[in-house]
């Protein structure tokens, strides 16, 4: 698979040859988690069934005892991902204070009939504590 590359702040990235700049493999699965969860589930125009994205941004800055609250709604926001197999959720604030870095820990889904593990690889997405509007 393959699709644009996208900046950490949302923007297209341009290639050396000025062309739009494209991603793929664990590169690709990585921006695919980070969009995800720094979009605001509901807030995508073309999303009609209001699924994509998440509600992590509603459980920032309230209690340090949210362990089970962010690891679940960061599970619930990549349910979708049939491609991945959500192994581990961690999260801890910020040195800024400001956000919250979430660090996924995920295999890539295998065929029933392969029978080889699958390495466990990870994306981590910065969330800011306070956003309007999503990503």
């Amino acid at each position: 698979m393959w699709d644009l590359a996208i900046s950490d702040y949302g923007d297209l990235i341009l290639a050396g040859n000025r062309d739009l700049a494209g991603v793929s493999g664990e590169d690709l699965i990585s921006q695919r988690i980070t969009t995800r969860l720094l979009v605001h589930r509901g807030s995508w125009f073309y999303d009609t069934e209001g699924t994509f994205g998440s509600d992590l941004y509603q459980s920032i800055g309230k209690t340090p005892q949210q362990d089970l609250e962010i690891d679940a709604r960061v599970r619930d926001a990549l349910t979708a991902m049939d491609d991945i197999v959500v192994e581990d959720v961690d999260w801890r604030y910020a040195d800024d204070g400001k956000s919250v870095v979430v660090r996924v820990e995920y295999s890539e889904s295998t065929k029933p009939d392969e029978s080889f593990e699958t390495p466990t690889e990870f994306a981590t997405v910065t969330v800011p504590v306070v956003s309007e509007g999503g990503f």
